[in-house]
């Protein structure tokens, strides 16, 4: 049963930080009352903080902000999950989910985590 909207949420962050523990945290709290997708780079540390109750899809192409493979995969990926909402955190998510879904009609909210 799918539950209030349907959330993709997006950080372009291997790594584990600050921000990362927001996007993990805030994944959690949205999967209570909605279902929640968390899309991740290939090679993610930090996959085990997230809960059971969100889906997580790794990409497989390599991570760079003018890869047009991975515009690509992650075009594709929205295409394929369709979300009323993809939420991206920083600037190098919003900017990738920007391009790669210039062409489809997304809800995208972007977060920055930082004053830069």
């Amino acid at each position: 049963m799918v539950k209030g909207l349907k959330i993709l949420q997006f950080m372009a962050s291997e790594r584990f930080g600050g921000a990362e523990k927001v996007f993990v945290d805030l994944s959690f709290q949205l999967s209570n009352t909605h279902s929640v997708t968390a899309l991740v780079l290939r090679k993610t540390e930090y996959l085990e903080k997230f809960s059971k109750s969100v889906k997580i899809v790794e990409l497989k192409s390599h991570p760079t902000r003018h890869n047009p493979f991975l515009l690509y995969e992650i075009y594709k990926k929205i295409l394929k999950i369709k979300p009323d909402i993809v939420h991206t955190h920083g600037s190098k998510a919003a900017e990738l989910v920007s391009r790669a879904a210039f062409f489809t009609r997304i809800n995208h909210l972007a977060t920055k985590h930082n004053a830069r």
